[in-house]
């Protein structure tokens, strides 16, 4: 494993990268002390050192219990005030991992620069699509419960996929043999997936073994399929306009092997007329707001609506 040089910074004079293993500062001379956090990077050097090494590899320095002083391990006395290791505190070696490496070729600022205007830009249309709104004075002319149910049936589908993209109810009805890039592993790779603090000053690259994967062109299985799906077929009604409530749609499905309900709606909707002279559709769900949502808004009454920019009522109030 590689062994990485650590730093310090001294709270004292403010010198920066302080060599961890030094017990005090090179600007000062103040001692380190116990809580001085040690931090490291990829441009640190390596320690090739027989002698630093050992040292790394000793283990974490310990604290003196009479004068806070850092000791390195396997010192006898202390080198602030001469007391032995007895009773003394070690440091905690602590594993740091590793964010995703930064993209080859562009800045990341940049990249998140452009990710965040084109979020901006993203969020500015859909705001301006379907957010902002303006004050509208409609009149209802109508108003109505409407309950509806798709009905699905089972359909065959026919299909052709790569062999590990068919789907698992699938029944093949054909294989041919044909190229393709694909991914395939090729072994193994030591990858660097964090570093170990080793509590004395000193930072060991810590790996693992991943797949490592390479794209070829290879001969691969192309399958034609069949595969029943559910597909909607027609949507059944009910609908009232003095303020009952309608029948059950669902009711009316007579059920089969290959049918069966989909998705349901119970909503009262309003017809309304806009003081600009345009009609528009307002819904509200009963099964949310209950059965008075069909009575609450009058016919021949006027409301004030929000309108979003693509003509679609958000909100109807007084």
């Amino acid at each position: 494993m590689t062994i990485r040089m650590g730093y310090w910074d001294c709270p004292s004079c403010g010198n920066k990268k302080n060599l961890g293993p030094n017990p005090t500062c090179s600007g000062c001379g103040r001692p380190r002390g116990p809580n001085i956090p040690f931090y490291t990077d990829d441009s640190a050097p390596v320690v090739e050192d027989p002698a630093l090494v050992a040292q790394a590899r000793a283990g974490a320095d310990w604290k003196c219990k009479y004068c806070n002083a850092d000791n390195r391990a396997g010192v006898m006395d202390c080198h602030h005030c001469g007391a032995g290791p007895d009773g003394s505190v070690r440091r905690q070696e602590k594993y740091v991992a590793l964010g995703p490496p930064p993209k080859k070729g562009v800045d990341a600022k940049i990249i998140i620069a452009i990710v965040l205007g084109v979020l901006g830009v993203l969020g500015f249309g859909i705001w301006f699509l379907f957010g902002r709104t303006t004050s509208l004075s409609v009149t209802v002319e109508s108003a109505a419960w409407v309950k509806s149910v798709e009905v699905e049936q089972k359909e065959l589908k026919r299909d052709a996929a790569w062999q590990d993209e068919v789907p698992a109810n699938a029944r093949v009805v054909g294989k041919e043999t044909k190229g393709r890039s694909k991914k395939v592993q090729e072994g193994t790779k030591k990858v660097k997936v964090g570093r170990k603090d080793l509590g004395n000053g000193m930072f060991e690259d810590v790996y693992k073994e991943e797949p490592n994967y390479v794209t070829k062109q290879v001969d691969d299985t192309w399958v034609r399929y069949e595969v029943e799906v559910w597909e909607k077929k027609e949507t059944l009604k009910e609908e009232t306009t003095d303020g009952s409530e309608p029948k059950d749609p669902a009711s009316r499905f007579k059920p089969g092997g290959d049918r069966r309900l989909g998705k349901s709606q119970n909503a009262a909707v309003f017809q309304l007329k806009g003081s600009d002279g345009k009609r528009y559709t307002f819904e509200v769900d009963v099964d949310k707001e209950g059965a008075g949502a069909v009575t609450k808004y009058q016919i021949g009454k006027s409301y004030t609506a929000k309108v979003n920019t693509l003509g679609a009522v958000l909100a109807l109030g007084p």
